[in-house]
């Protein structure tokens, strides 16, 4: 079956579900009631009453299994995760269905597993996200820490996510600038070019006008905030304004029910406790807050106000601005808070700003006077429009495919039984003839190159060649074999593992037709004492200082791998272990872009232990050091070259002066390098703050 329009959420679609979900629900109802049919895979399942409101056959809701291994549910987190598992679980639909044009709300990183699998296939040829003001904009009023690692995997997620989609949608007025303030020039023109400006849609219900319940005489009016108790966006404010209005005016009429979920503060205590001690026991009967409410108890919540109130400076509440507009009430709104396209249509909407204690006084006053807020006319024009912006969205197309060679560099020390079996396997892949096999060997006993010479008359197809200086390591001869090849991409393979030559072939076609990507890290399945499958965790500055780099499957541009081993060694001395992660860094900090795909492609044997399996502790020592020391001159460097921006480096010094007091210079001497990538950071920032005692 073909399908118009996708979109995803880890929240069921409905009202009062959450942002994404009351979003999704309405782009659902938009665009199936223009005739565009739509699919909607969840992370929960959604309600029979909201589905059935949903216009009837137009809409298929996939809900998404999670990964019962508890392997697999340890290395990532409940985050990324699922977007692990909605990238598995929409390839799968896919053998069977056809998605014209799939969005990802941006938030929380869902799909960027998907975005980077489908710039290497292109299953779906339009892939967009969408602003929601997005957990990695930061900014002075509202800063979010960083110093736990998997915040900084999905930080570094939602950023390749928006520079990887075809298409970044946005509702217009500031958000999109101060997204695109957290780039550098090149890739803000770059990302801007790709925008495309689709109002978010209006309420999907027709606009009502509930019956006012009975009151007796003198009963208090409600006065609705229908947002979460999030801490500093403004809720503590509208609190103490509102205490400060029934002290100066005991008579006001006016009762304040809160409707949301709790959070907590920076201390990790309850911010709904916060706000209670805020108001006086006399004045405790006039505010209710109200949580853990069903959708409809929520919706009946509304129903029965009196007057709405959104004093937050979030953009993400715009949702519950759309919630409120059909109950046809007297609505007044922070200026802080983003509505450009909601306001031109509906302009009796009081603005206030919410940071002026003289805009609070007479706010409470003016709210009952106020008249009620509708135009149904403009919301028309504005879902009719998003409809249309919809099925004109450009599709991205990937140029022609072309079948193209791969160059297959294997480095070899001592095992020459695995390289045998590698080279057979090679050897009786599908076009074969496409692989250009060069084996370099790094100084291997007589013994071994005895028996090596027998290979070399079994496999008269395969160049070999031999480093310079025996032992040199990896690095060495991987480098060496890159220079020699011919072929337009050049895959690594070590002597003890194999790959899937069926899936690199189809890598290298997409490196060759497919301009924004130098290079495809597939899935690695580890056999022997590791038997599991690893996930390549986002790829970017800021994950790699952590847990994420390269293994050695990867496969990339042979001018581009050229341009990463010439960094690393100008960096480095001598790279005779961490080879790795060194060239990982080379990659990035050389302007890489690596697509890491969930996609089993690389087996990674270790049934027979090799010399590489069995380094001594020494030498894992001096591996660390050579990480930290080409961490530190790779940082220096870019910082020079005026490659980080100042979010960047706000950020940056966040992960590193927010650490432990344990993590101290003293104690990386104590434990001789053997300490955190935490830890390294530290000492990388407070040098480029200028800090003496941590010089480069």
């Amino acid at each position: 079956m073909h399908y118009d329009f996708a979109i995803t959420t880890h929240e069921a679609p409905g009202p009062g579900r959450g942002e994404i979900g009351a979003y999704t629900h309405r782009v659902l109802h938009t665009l199936a009631s223009a005739g565009l049919r739509c699919v909607a895979f969840v992370g929960e399942q959604p309600d029979a009453d909201i589905v059935s409101d949903l216009p009837p056959g137009m809409v298929d809701i996939v809900l998404i299994r999670t990964d019962a291994d508890p392997l697999a549910g340890n290395m990532g987190g409940a985050v990324l995760n699922f977007t692990r598992d909605l990238c598995l679980q929409i390839c799968e639909f896919l053998r069977g269905h056809s998605i014209h044009a799939i969005e990802f709300p941006d938030l929380r990183a869902e799909g960027y597993f998907f975005i980077q699998h489908n710039l290497v296939h292109r299953l779906i040829p339009t892939v967009a996200v969408r602003l929601h003001g997005p957990t990695f904009l930061l900014d002075e009023t509202n800063v979010r820490r960083l110093c736990i690692e998997m915040d900084a995997l999905i930080y570094a997620a939602e950023l390749e996510s928006i520079q990887s989609a075809d298409h970044l949608i946005h509702a217009g007025g500031t958000l999109l600038d101060r997204v695109l303030g957290s780039f550098s020039p090149d890739v803000a023109r770059d990302i801007r070019e790709r925008s495309v400006c689709i109002p978010r849609p209006g309420p999907v219900e027709a606009p009502r006008q509930p019956p006012a319940p009975a009151r007796a005489t003198g009963a208090w009016r409600d006065l609705v905030v229908p947002t979460a108790f999030e801490y500093r966006v403004g809720l503590d404010r509208f609190v103490f304004n509102a205490v400060r209005h029934l002290t100066d005016q005991p008579d006001s009429p006016w009762r304040f029910v809160c409707l949301g979920e709790d959070s907590n503060t920076t201390d990790g205590g309850s911010f709904l406790g916060y706000l209670r001690t805020l108001i006086p026991d006399p004045l405790r009967a006039r505010f209710v807050f109200a949580t853990g409410l069903s959708p409809n108890q929520r919706s009946k919540q509304l129903d029965h106000a009196d007057a709405f109130l959104l004093p937050h400076r979030s953009a993400s509440h715009l949702d519950a601005f759309w919630e409120i507009i059909p109950r046809c009430k007297p609505v007044a709104v922070s200026s802080q808070l983003v509505l450009d396209t909601a306001m031109r249509a509906h302009p009796g909407v009081l603005r206030f700003d919410a940071e002026s204690r003289s805009e609070w006084n007479g706010l409470f006053d003016r709210l009952a006077r106020l008249q009620p807020v509708f135009n149904p006319t403009s919301l028309v024009a504005v879902d009719d429009g998003i409809a249309r912006r919809y099925r004109e969205l450009p599709t991205i197309t990937p140029g022609p495919t072309t079948l193209v060679n791969l160059a297959i560099v294997i480095a070899h020390y001592e095992d020459v039984d695995n390289l045998s079996s590698l080279l057979i396997r090679l050897h009786n892949s599908p076009d074969g003839d496409r692989l250009e096999i060069i084996v370099v060997d790094d100084g291997s006993s007589p013994a071994a190159q005895a028996r090596l010479q027998t290979l070399r008359e079994l496999h008269a197809g395969v160049r070999w060649l031999s480093t310079d200086r025996p032992r040199s390591g990896p690095f060495a001869a991987r480098l060496l074999g890159t220079r020699s090849a011919t072929a337009g991409q050049v895959a690594f393979v070590d002597s003890d593992d194999y790959i899937e030559t069926t899936l690199y072939l189809r890598y290298a076609e997409s490196l060759a037709r497919t301009p924004a990507l130098d290079v495809v890290l597939p899935s690695m399945r580890c056999f022997g004492r590791e038997t599991y499958h690893w996930i390549p965790l986002p790829k970017a500055r800021f994950t790699v200082f952590f847990t994420g780099f390269a293994h050695t499957g990867l496969i990339g541009r042979r001018d581009l791998l050229l341009r990463a081993f010439t960094h690393a060694q100008s960096a480095v001395d001598d790279i005779a272990h961490g080879e790795d992660c060194i060239f990982s860094l080379s990659l990035l900090f050389t302007g890489a872009r690596i697509a890491g795909i969930l996609e089993t492609a690389y087996h990674y044997n270790r049934t027979t232990a090799t010399s590489r399996s069995q380094i001594n502790g020494e030498r894992i020592w001096h591996s660390r050091h050579l990480r930290e020391q080409y961490f530190d001159r790779c940082m220096a460097e870019t910082l020079a070259q005026g490659r980080l921006t100042p979010l960047d480096l706000r950020t940056l010094r966040q992960l590193a002066l927010n650490l432990p007091p344990e993590h101290s210079a003293i104690n990386l001497h104590r434990r001789k390098n053997r300490v955190p990538w935490h830890t390294h950071l530290y000492r990388a920032i407070r040098s480029m703050l200028g800090d003496p005692r941590y010089s480069v």
